[in-house]
């Protein structure tokens, strides 16, 4: 009797040394770097589960996949975060079922940028490589629609900036933000304009932004620039501004404008016809919406290039403004003798 359990006794003890070496083992395994030499991809889908995550890791990253379901049974987390992800060389297994279930998947970025006009913006949207496509060379309104946007035209109705997204986020997303943003954006302006400004309504202050935004190269004349439009709408005078006729040309336009181009007749041109054209021609900054809602208070109703520098020269009067041009042309044809 006594025999037999000695023998037993020293059995149970055979199987604990033998498990605690395995345990030894799985612990030493799941803190030593994996052998990966450099940096790997790794997709993890929407929906999948924890142990379908930690079976994908096995899958690329090496190691039996019952060695990561026991990583998984040791961790015990709820839940892992879907998206890319990348990962170093010589990660652990430990460290890569962390990454997963942080959600440190990898942001990508894409910049709309100030003065672009929608079709620029689409784009470099169609282009981006880290997008999933799902509007890829749609029109207006279909992208219009796919978002939820009650607006008559996508021309101005999108918020330039840097968009930051999980890779292969849907494009829609980044349309909807940018619109959303713009929308709340031009309300806030709205809502603090000043009170004597000649517009009715929201779209009227964007319609004019996004023109100060492509008739400004100074930033620092967009006040004086929003100013001269402001006081010629409240003259009945024409805007006569070259970036909405440009616009209206669309692809007529040969890059030189021409005097014939300014009679051409659009509906974007502000020379044949009076106030702001029906939509805007850019998506504007919110620089330019805070210098049409707050413009400076000048009695400038004419402005042209210095031909110095990015800066422009006002004027009062149209004798004023013919000297200023003349002063331009002068400049322009000096720089050209130069070269």
């Amino acid at each position: 009797m006594r025999g037999g359990i000695r023998l037993g006794f020293a059995l149970l003890l055979l199987v604990l040394v033998a498990l605690g070496g395995v345990w030894t083992l799985l612990e030493r395994w799941r803190t030593t770097p994996l052998p990966v030499t450099e940096t790997v991809s790794v997709q993890i889908p929407r929906g999948t589960g924890v142990i379908g995550a930690a079976e994908r890791l096995a899958q690329t990253l090496g190691g039996e996949t019952l060695l990561w379901r026991w990583l998984v049974w040791r961790e015990r987390p709820e839940r892992v975060i879907a998206g890319y992800y990348q990962f170093p060389p010589s990660v652990s297994p430990q460290e890569a079922l962390a990454m997963v279930v942080r959600g440190e998947v990898i942001r990508d970025r894409l910049t709309i940028v100030e003065g672009w006009t929608f079709r620029q913006m689409q784009a470099a949207i169609d282009a981006h490589p880290y997008l999933t496509h799902t509007l890829q060379g749609a029109d207006e309104q279909t992208i219009l629609s796919a978002i939820g946007a009650q607006v008559p035209y996508a021309e101005g109705w999108f918020f330039p900036d840097t968009y930051l997204f999980d890779r292969m986020t849907p494009d829609q997303t980044i349309y909807r933000q940018a619109h959303e943003r713009m929308r709340r954006v031009l309300a806030e302006v709205w809502a603090g304009r000043d009170p004597d400004l000649p517009l009715e309504s929201p779209e009227a202050l964007l319609i004019l932004a996004s023109i100060v935004e492509k008739e400004t190269a100074h930033p620092e004349d967009r006040g004086k620039v929003a100013s001269v439009f402001l006081n010629r709408l409240r003259k009945g005078m024409p805007l006569q501004s070259d970036p909405t006729v440009i616009y209206g040309l669309g692809e007529r336009y040969d890059g030189s404008l021409s005097k014939r181009d300014l009679r051409h007749d659009t509906a974007h041109n502000t020379y044949t016809r009076q106030g702001l054209p029906p939509s805007p021609i850019a998506l504007p900054s919110l620089a330019s919406l805070q210098a049409v809602a707050h413009p400076e208070k000048t009695d400038y109703l004419y402005f042209v290039a210095s031909g110095t520098d990015a800066t422009s020269i006002f004027s009062r009067t149209l004798t004023e403004h013919n000297r200023a041009v003349r002063a331009y042309r002068q400049a322009m044809r000096n720089a050209e003798s130069t070269q």
